[in-house]
Protein backbone atom coordinates (compact mmCIF):
# COMPACT_ATOMS: atom_id res chain seq x y z
CA UNK A 1 0.00 0.00 0.00
CA UNK A 2 1.32 3.42 -0.91
CA UNK A 3 2.04 5.88 1.85
CA UNK A 4 -0.14 8.98 1.77
CA UNK A 5 1.52 12.31 1.37
CA UNK A 6 0.97 15.04 3.92
CA UNK A 7 -2.10 17.11 3.15
CA UNK A 8 -2.49 20.74 4.21
CA UNK A 9 -5.34 20.00 6.62
CA UNK A 10 -3.22 17.64 8.70
CA UNK A 11 -1.52 20.16 10.96
CA UNK A 12 0.19 22.16 8.24
CA UNK A 13 1.20 25.74 8.98
CA UNK A 14 -1.32 27.97 7.22
CA UNK A 15 1.30 30.68 6.75
CA UNK A 16 3.42 28.23 4.79
CA UNK A 17 0.46 27.00 2.77
CA UNK A 18 -0.94 30.51 2.16
CA UNK A 19 1.97 32.97 2.34
CA UNK A 20 -0.31 35.92 1.48
CA UNK A 21 -2.33 35.59 4.70
CA UNK A 22 -2.11 38.63 6.95
CA UNK A 23 0.05 37.91 9.96
CA UNK A 24 -1.69 38.09 13.34
CA UNK A 25 0.66 39.17 16.09
CA UNK A 26 0.07 37.35 19.34
CA UNK A 27 -0.20 39.62 22.36
CA UNK A 28 1.42 38.89 25.67
CA UNK A 29 -0.65 38.79 28.87
CA UNK A 30 0.02 42.43 29.81
CA UNK A 31 -1.11 43.64 26.37
CA UNK A 32 -4.26 41.53 26.57
CA UNK A 33 -5.11 42.92 30.02
CA UNK A 34 -4.55 46.50 28.85
CA UNK A 35 -6.70 45.89 25.77
CA UNK A 36 -9.56 44.55 27.90
CA UNK A 37 -9.23 47.44 30.36
CA UNK A 38 -9.36 49.92 27.47
CA UNK A 39 -12.51 48.22 26.17
CA UNK A 40 -14.05 48.41 29.65
CA UNK A 41 -13.27 52.13 29.94
CA UNK A 42 -14.80 52.83 26.53
CA UNK A 43 -17.89 50.78 27.36
CA UNK A 44 -18.30 52.54 30.71
CA UNK A 45 -18.00 55.95 29.07
CA UNK A 46 -20.54 55.02 26.40
CA UNK A 47 -22.91 53.58 29.03
CA UNK A 48 -22.58 56.73 31.15
CA UNK A 49 -23.48 58.90 28.17
CA UNK A 50 -26.45 56.69 27.31
CA UNK A 51 -27.72 56.82 30.91
CA UNK A 52 -27.40 60.61 30.97
CA UNK A 53 -29.37 60.96 27.71
CA UNK A 54 -32.02 58.53 28.92
CA UNK A 55 -32.46 60.45 32.19
CA UNK A 56 -32.79 63.73 30.30
CA UNK A 57 -35.42 62.22 28.00
CA UNK A 58 -37.31 60.84 30.98
CA UNK A 59 -37.27 64.22 32.68
CA UNK A 60 -38.53 65.93 29.51
CA UNK A 61 -41.41 63.46 29.28
CA UNK A 62 -42.28 63.93 32.97
CA UNK A 63 -42.34 67.70 32.47
CA UNK A 64 -44.50 67.36 29.35
CA UNK A 65 -46.97 65.00 31.03
CA UNK A 66 -47.14 67.16 34.17
CA UNK A 67 -47.95 70.18 31.97
CA UNK A 68 -50.70 68.28 30.20
CA UNK A 69 -52.19 67.15 33.50
CA UNK A 70 -52.19 70.74 34.81
CA UNK A 71 -53.95 71.93 31.62
CA UNK A 72 -56.68 69.28 31.97
CA UNK A 73 -57.28 70.20 35.60
CA UNK A 74 -57.75 73.86 34.63
CA UNK A 75 -60.55 73.05 32.18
Amino acid sequence: MAKRGRTPHQGGDLFQIFPDLPWYRRRNAAEQVERVRRQVRLTQARAGENIRRQREATERMRTLIAGQIRQRRRR
